[in-house]
């Protein structure tokens, strides 16, 4: 069977807020589907805001179309969103899920996967592998549920095989964090889950680095993924996309509705639990334990387990012990009828199996699993249990506890118990891969996931996109707009919820202590361009157009890289209007539509957004932080240039963690992407500005086999963003630098973008950059040692050398959402920072900038610590 890719994507999901309901794991509750009247009348006495109260609310004898349990779960979630009981997550994240369990004669026990959206496929794609039918009106059920409230409550349970255990040391790498949730599930009734009621820990932790990421999705997207659980609630996603893609025909492959809510789990390395589903049958004309034995011959030799002088009890384990030891390939059933007192173990003859239950073409395999040789050599030939009566449970029910099914045949409630075995992991999954189903009810993978955790939006609550409404797609998802604008730009631009805050309060006259503001004009660090450079008038009095810069301009750029030990001709200089047009430019030079450039992360993220608008697509690859500082991953740099990537990335000092590109991941780097055929490209605008003296001399870059593009500009180099020009540094083997340049020369021709004003003064302006950088580095160094100082809860500074106008600060001990912990400094304190996540950070982590006044720095910083304090004890209580 041909295999369609898989597409396993982060989400921003909504959660619970702990400040609003307390206890969070009072709010969880088992999925809908294992929850008895009686659990769900105590999971809603349990909390008001337990999550059963939207995946399954009370019925009510007066019902109606338009007043229902569905309709009831829809106000609710209405209810809990407008007063912030849930919230949307800052950014999308992969979830780290674990569970923690104890099984009697198995141990301890721990399973660990991840929570995200993967996308619908319908089951002839190979793509996603069903094992087990579905029943109709379950479907309907969940249906009419999804319609009402346009979310996705629950996540489906699939398996996945990734045998490199590179996805499951990722999720290791994320629980060394504070968990989001930590909680204690402990069954609300006696054999509830199957498992003696023993306690199961839930935790949950985020996941939102974006090499991280996209590492994930890579992985996951190789192989197929099979569902564990969940097949009525998949089949319910199917029905749900479809009738949305008729009612929004042009919402586009990537509309919510096109993804399912999933808990993923590694099965080649993680303790992945099946328990066995009993049996109990009613109706039975047999009563009488001779006959159903001589039923069972054929197939089946039977042994007798009489309650003897040990009694009944001693007669009950033995029977069961008997019933669990099964060699390979053996298949035994246990059979209790109801006034017999007699224990029954049918096991399978050699050479028998199902042979008529509908599956003309199956598989041995398939015929052999104890749930095919249970419904039909012994429900249907000798019980006389039909199908219909099968899939509308009119004659036989469930249960997951052997001692339950026994008790309901004693109490008069069933006429005969059929205990099984466990389906092996092993046989689900081959069943899968060969396009075959088990029967309904085969599988109960334990424990189950709580429901609760995260929640998937598929729209603004209030959207009217439910059971019977028309129009067009809902305001909660950007699809794309019927204009004629390239597919490059956001279908919308909205302010995120820093911004709004500003807003708020400076609107109210409120004050804010802005620790993000690095725009040195406006904090009064720029000079005077024309008292540093007069030519800038007379360069407005003639126009020479030069494709690559004036030569006298280049020279000047030329002569402040030799100033560093780098021999720069200024035929290697281009001179652009920018830095980001620079990257413009190189990314036409390198790179095709669809061609691929590495990005660092942690990361400024204006790269990835100038890649995108040239229809480049940026990789992401890390920056391991260790003893010696940060550097660049080498195995993730290696894997990226093997997929064939243009360029690299490399930022020197790094903007936001301030490491500078050591002369050693310099000349890796170099010979990498010379072995590959790729570019290197080093952005260098912060390279004057060392933290600790010459400690920070960038390395020699441009030296070594690779061809090499070096970035600076003005805006840095001479704080005036308001007199931008940027330049390009050509470097690299002689034939391939020189066409370099050419087409370079070719791309400036075309655009012409530098003025003559700056480029004309330029010469005057660069001489005199050390006096125009000397108060910056004295304020950067200034509020670099008071935050050394500021004994921040956590903090133990940049490793290693590091320069720049950004401080990276950790957040350790506190709730991996560093956008909630921004939000409620602002709120709170009237503090701004930038949350970690803009930076693709990967740990919880606030930036700041190093050119704020110190006043604001130690105001600010003061704040920030009171803060991280507050939610360290909080965590900690919590």
């Amino acid at each position: 069977m041909a295999t369609a890719a898989n597409e396993v994507l982060p989400l921003s999901a909504l959660h619970y807020d702990a400040s609003q309901v307390g206890r969070i794991g009072d709010c969880l509750a088992p999925p809908y589907d294992v929850i008895t009247p009686a659990m769900q009348e105590a999971y809603h006495a349990q909390h008001p805001y337990n999550v059963v109260r939207l995946t399954l609310g009370r019925q009510h004898a007066g019902d109606t179309g338009i007043d229902n349990r569905y309709t009831r779960a829809a106000a609710t979630l209405d209810d809990w969103l407008a007063g912030g009981v849930l919230r949307a997550a800052a950014r999308p994240a992969f979830w780290v899920y674990e569970q923690s369990f104890a099984l009697p004669e198995a141990g301890p026990r721990q399973v660990t996967g991840l929570i995200g959206r993967v996308r619908l496929h319908d089951y002839g794609s190979g793509a996603i592998l069903p094992h087990e039918q579905v029943m109709g009106g379950v479907v309907e059920d969940r249906l009419r549920l999804t319609r009402a409230c346009n979310v996705q409550m629950e996540y489906i349970w699939s398996i996945y095989r990734e045998r490199t255990g590179e996805v499951d040391r990722l999720l290791e790498q994320a629980k060394s964090a504070p968990a989001m949730i930590d909680h204690v599930e402990r069954a609300l009734e006696e054999g509830a889950h199957g498992a003696d009621a023993e306690a199961v820990r839930h935790r949950l932790w985020r996941l939102a680095d974006r090499a991280g990421m996209a590492s994930i999705s890579r992985a996951l997207g190789r192989g197929p993924i099979y569902i564990a659980d969940g097949h009525h609630r998949y089949q319910t996603m199917l029905h749900y996309r479809n009738e949305m893609r008729r009612r929004h025909p042009d919402a586009g492959p990537d509309a919510p509705w096109e993804f399912i809510l999933m808990f993923l789990v590694n099965s080649e390395h993680q303790q992945v639990t099946i328990l066995p589903i009993h049996r109990l049958l009613y109706g039975s004309a047999i009563d009488d334990a001779g006959v159903l034995e001589r039923g069972l011959a054929e197939h089946f030799a039977v042994r007798r387990y009489r309650p003897g002088d040990a009694g009944r009890s001693a007669a009950e384990r033995h029977w069961l012990r008997d019933l669990a030891a099964v060699g390979p390939d053996e298949r035994k059933l246990g059979l209790y009828l109801r006034g017999s007192g007699t224990f029954l173990a049918a096991t399978l003859r050699e050479g028998a199996a199902a042979s008529s239950a509908g599956a003309e073409h199956a598989s041995p395999r398939w015929l052999r699993l104890d749930v095919n040789v249970l419904n039909d050599l012994v429900l249907r030939r000798i019980f006389g249990v039909t199908e219909a009566e099968l899939d509308g449970g009119t004659r036989v029910s469930y249960t997951h506890a052997a001692g339950e099914a026994l008790a309901a045949v004693d109490g008069g409630r069933a006429d005969v118990a059929l205990v099984m075995n466990a389906t092996a992991l092993d046989d689900v999954l081959a069943v899968a891969d060969g396009g075959e189903r088990l029967p309904r009810k085969s599988t109960f993978f334990y424990p189950k996931p709580v429901s609760g955790l995260l929640l998937y939006p598929m729209a603004e609550r209030g959207d009217n996109t439910g059971e019977g409404a028309e129009g067009g797609a809902p305001r909660g998802w950007a699809g794309r707009a019927a204009a004629p604008f390239a597919d490059t730009f956001p279908d919308r631009y909205e302010p995120n919820e820093l911004t709004r805050l500003v807003a708020a309060r400076r609107a109210a006259g409120q004050p804010v202590v802005d620790l993000t503001e690095s725009n040195p004009a406006t904090l009064g660090l720029s000079p005077d361009p024309l008292r540093l450079a007069p030519r800038l008038s007379a360069g407005a009095r003639g126009y020479q157009p030069e494709p690559c810069g004036a030569a006298a301009a280049r020279e000047a750029v030329a002569a402040c890289y030799r100033e560093r030990g780098l021999a720069v001709a200024a035929r290697q200089v281009v001179l652009a209007a920018s830095t980001s047009e620079a990257y413009g430019w190189l990314f036409k030079l390198l790179c095709g539509a669809g061609d691929r450039v590495l990005v660092p992360v942690p990361g400024y993220p204006l790269c990835a957004d100038l890649a995108h608008l040239e229809r480049v697509v940026a990789r992401p690859y890390r920056l391991s932080a260790g003893a010696s500082g940060w550097h660049p991953d080498r195995a993730d740099v290696a894997a990226g240039l093997r997929a064939g990537a243009r360029a690299v990335i490399a930022i020197s000092p790094h903007n936001p963690t301030g490491a500078y590109l050591t002369a050693e991941d310099a000349r890796w780097l170099s010979a990498a992407c010379a072995d590959h055929g790729a570019a290197l490209i080093v952005d260098e605008v912060f390279a004057d500005y060392p933290w600790d003296g010459h400690a920070g001399t960038p390395a020699p870059v441009g030296r070594g086999p690779a061809l090499t593009f070096l970035l600076g500009g003005l805006s840095k180099a001479l704080a005036l963003p308001q007199l931008k020009c940027g330049w390009i540094v050509v470097a690299g083997p002689p034939p391939l630098a020189g066409a370099a340049a050419a087409h370079l020369e070719f791309l400036g021709d075309a655009y012409l973008s530098v003025n003559g004003m700056v480029q004309a003064a330029l010469p005057e302006l660069l001489a005199r950059r050390a006096e125009v950088q000397r108060p910056i580095l004295a304020r950067v160094r200034g509020n670099i040692q008071a935050l050394r100082e500021a004994a921040l809860p956590g903090a133990r500074g940049p490793r290693g050398s590091g320069g720049g106008w950004w401080w990276l600060q950790p957040l350790r001990g506190i709730d991996s959402d560093d956008a909630e912990f921004a939000a409620a400094l602002l709120r709170e304190r009237g503090t701004l920072v930038h949350p970690g996540y803009l930076f693709d950070a990967g740990q919880p982590s606030v930036a700041l900038s190093l050119i704020v006044p110190p006043p604001v720095l130690t105001e600010g910083v003061a704040h920030l610590a009171a803060a991280m304090e507050e939610h360290t004890l909080l965590n900690r209580a919590y």
